[in-house]
């Protein structure tokens, strides 16, 4: 598309000015929806990354506490004097 005349503009009327803003604005309306583009891709990235990292924690907490659910068993099942057998609380 070739750049609209002064005499394009002027047959149009009110609207010239508002082709011409337009026509001059569409290389940085393509450069904006660009930079969207790549902001939506760097937030789903963000976003995977932090499902990851919580997932991660979620696993080493679960697999901490089934540790300290194991040791407290030990202990109650010494406590009460008894190897091997299902712990008792007091």
């Amino acid at each position: 598309m070739t750049e609209p005349t002064w005499q394009m503009l002027l047959q149009l009327g009110a609207l010239g000015p508002i082709v011409w803003l337009l026509y001059r604005m569409l290389p940085v309306l393509a450069k904006v929806g660009e930079a969207f583009t790549r902001l939506e891709v760097r937030v789903d990235t963000h976003c995977q990354e932090q499902k990851d990292a919580i997932n991660q924690h979620e696993q080493r907490a679960e697999a901490s506490w089934d540790e300290q659910r194991r040791w407290n068993a030990e202990m109650l099942r010494r406590i009460n004097g008894t190897k091997g057998e299902p712990a008792q609380g007091h």
